[in-house]
């Protein structure tokens, strides 16, 4: 763990006191590791369960367990196995009624077969000898097991062959491992059955008698397809779990029997080093994990509970907290957060640390915090369920609270990334197509007509907003109204006035030159930058205005999209500035200039572009050139060479096309004053350049052409 430093003042107030601590828990969205994808239940702890409809929806649909694991008997306790070919089924209809009842709460259940340990009866007369178990008796035991469920409807999806083997006469070395497997595969192909993945070795603690080494390197790794151990919260032997996940490599990693020590008095210290003992294994990549004794009441259940089930489906994201101790010192902060979907959990223990953290700031170093903030603390073992509170935001990244000692605190907040923050595409429905989905309200009278894209937003809406400092908003309008609200917010303002844009923020406006009330699609980029509040305007993806406003980060307040008469599409919303990818949506002609012959023969490349109006008599579109860098082309007006951007290095703006003026009227074609382009600065080597250049008028009466081509009809 990163260290940060800390700001400390010690209290002096007698016996007792503990130091007063400020220091930020810093979140870091962008910075990943494990997606803990699998969190089981553990069924093999009752010899015949038979849970109530309730607990089976708390665990399989409220807590959201993907996988069970399931007994397989052969002791003098459930001699299920009393002979080669038979299964007693009695010994496990309680397990196949519950592994049921539970696939039907999770149809992609994960079954999880494993030999259940009694000690030197854990397996049968029948498959071992003094030496241990004999490997192709005991396949066939398996062979047997994997059968029968099969006729009761459940696949094995994953088999431990062996359980704690200190604990069991089994001796299941590397090498009966490796046999034992050769023979199961031999029966799945005679008896046409699926193959389960193998999980071993399963052994009370990581790295006894150095199994995975001698695994490996006798070459046996193939006939292991998961990694996984016990690890107990009492020693947390970290060494020997990393040297076991080391030769495990890419294969998948679990621990499948997290244990919560009950041997101390002091049940806040349990929960410390089990939880923390969990949290070692995330750390070093283990993606499946399991409780043996799972609860959800009392003080102990509340936690394992509270702190388990949100980590289903998430994905580890670092965090860098105030103490600086790494992952095995207990009495020390700890701290953990776990991001599923849009929804990120932060997690915080401070047992015995001597060390009261008052307003604590937790903030994520990319993205938002959307919404208050929902915390469970646990400050006494008498809590049975935490104390529930909510917390509003300090910013638009931040939240502070109080982290005393001997206490256990969870933090749930919905989580915004950075780039893009929300996508209305307005298909018939205000969804946020984004990762974030923030749903949107309609607010009054909306209909979704056919729009450039699908279908778009005729009348008003509310989306949710957060505190940005850099800001971009995209979206298409097609209009023939002279004014109405486009956009609209606390602190921004963006319409259709007379025609035109108009940008408002902070008091200060800006105005497009464009009119956009012609019954067209137009893209509508506005763009604010914190550091120096710069505003900027974009239409049809020209920079048409800009201008200075406030500095300071936007409100968290909802905006109001659309009112206008008109429809609205595609509404996008960033917190970063206007972007060349912005302008993905343009379709552009292109003009392809070969150039060939020597170096020295090569001058000027003479092109021209034309649009040509059909109908005679209809309006003229605004053209631009620009080169592929982005660059606005120079070119000829009439026979004089014009600049068509403002040629200072401190405002290099195209000039807005004000009228026909920047037209020469030929037969029936309009010709902007760039019908000459000039490369004489240009170095060319030989072979073919693409010049894209757009259109501002989406009519598609309009077309295209180019010297010795042939007309191109374009929408942009």
């Amino acid at each position: 763990m990163k260290r940060l430093v800390l700001s400390a003042v010690l209290l002096i107030c007698g016996a007792g006191a503990r130091a007063v601590t400020s220091g930020d828990v810093v979140i870091s969205p962008e910075n990943t590791g494990v997606l803990v994808d699998k969190f089981f239940y553990d069924f093999k702890i009752n010899n015949n369960p038979a849970y109530s409809e309730s607990k089976l929806d708390d665990l399989f649909v409220t807590d959201g367990f993907n996988g069970v694991r399931t007994p397989i008997w052969g002791n003098i306790n459930q001699p299920a196995h009393p002979t080669n070919g038979v299964v007693i089924g009695s010994y496990y209809s309680g397990h196949v009624n519950m592994i049921l009842e539970a696939r039907e709460r999770n149809p992609d259940l994960i079954v999880f077969a494993s030999k259940k340990l009694n000690g030197d009866d854990s397996f049968p007369d029948w498959v071992k000898d003094a030496s241990g178990v004999i490997p192709d008796q005991y396949a066939i035991l398996l062979a047997d097991y994997i059968e029968y469920m099969a006729t009761q409807g459940i696949t094995i999806d994953v088999l431990g062959i062996d359980n704690e083997e200190r604990f069991n006469e089994g001796n299941i070395t590397p090498e009966r491992h490796k046999d034992i497997v050769d023979e199961l595969e031999l029966l799945a192909a005679a008896r046409s059955f699926p193959m389960p993945e193998i999980i071993g070795p399963e052994d009370f603690d990581p790295d006894r008698n150095n199994w995975m080494e001698g695994l490996i390197t006798n070459g046996w790794g193939d006939r292991l397809d998961i990694y996984g151990t016990h690890y107990y919260a009492r020693w947390r032997p970290i060494a020997a779990l990393q040297s076991d996940l080391a030769w495990a490599g890419t294969r998948e990693k679990w621990h499948t029997e997290l244990h919560w020590d009950q041997k101390d008095a002091d049940d806040m210290y349990e929960a410390e080093i089990s939880i923390s003992a969990m949290w070692d294994c995330i750390d070093n990549g283990m993606n499946g994990l399991m409780w043996w004794s799972y609860s959800r009441s009392g003080f102990r259940g509340s936690i394992m509970k509270d702190f388990s089930a949100p980590l289903i489906g998430a994905q580890a994201v670092a965090v860098d907290d105030a103490d600086g101790a790494d992952i095995l010192t207990t009495g020390r902060l700890q701290t953990r957060a776990f991001l599923r979907g849009n929804t990120m959990t932060v997690f915080a223990i401070n047992v015995d640390s001597g060390t009261d953290y008052s307003n604590l700031l937790f903030r994520v170093d990319s993205g938002y915090v959307i919404g208050d903030v929902e915390v469970l603390q646990w400050t006494s073992t008498n809590d049975t369920a935490g104390a529930v509170s909510t917390v509003s935001p300090t910013g638009s990244r931040s939240f502070e609270f109080d982290i005393p000692d001997r206490s256990l605190s969870r933090f749930t907040f919905t989580f915004a990334p950075s780039e893009l923050f929300a996508h209305y595409a307005f298909e018939k429905n205000l969804e946020d197509h984004s990762p974030n989905h923030f749903q949107g309200l309609e607010n009054g009278p909306v209909v979704y007509p056919p729009g450039r894209d699908g279908f778009a937003l005729s009348g008003s809406a509310e989306i949710p907003m957060v505190g940005f400092e850099d800001f971009l908003a995209t979206f298409w309008l097609k209009t023939d109204a002279a004014g109405g609200a486009l956009l609209a917010g606390p602190d921004l303002d963006v319409s259709l006035l007379h025609s035109n844009v108009v940008f408002t923020m902070g008091g200060q406006s800006v105005t497009s030159y464009k009119p956009l009330n012609d019954g067209c699609w137009h893209q509508v980029a506005v763009e604010r930058t914190f550091l120096d509040g710069g505003m900027k305007l974009y239409v049809d993806g020209r920079l048409e205005a800009y201008g200075t406003g406030a500095v300071q980060a936007l409100s968290g307040t909802n905006l109001t999209v659309g009112g206008i008469a008109g429809l609205i599409d595609e509404l996008r919303i960033y917190d970063r500035p206007f972007g060349a990818s912005d302008l993905e949506d343009y379709d552009a002609p292109s003009v392809l200039l070969t150039v060939g012959g020597a170096a020295e023969e090569r001058g000027p490349v003479d092109s021209f572009v034309a649009v040509s109006a059909c109908p005679a008599g209809a309006d003229y579109p605004y053209i631009d050139l620009v080169e592929d860098d982005g660059s606005w082309v120079w070119g000829y007006a009439g026979t004089s060479l014009r600049a068509m951007s403002v040629g200072t290095a401190t405002d290099p703006v195209l000039l807005p096309n004000i009228g026909s003026s920047c037209f020469t009227r030929t037969t029936d074609a309009w010709w902007r004053g760039v019908c000459k382009l000039q490369f004489d600065d240009l170095v060319l080597e030989a072979g073919t350049y693409t010049l894209s250049f757009y259109v501002g008028d989406a009519d598609t009466n309009y077309l295209f052409y180019a010297v010795h081509t042939d007309p191109e009809t374009g929408n942009h």
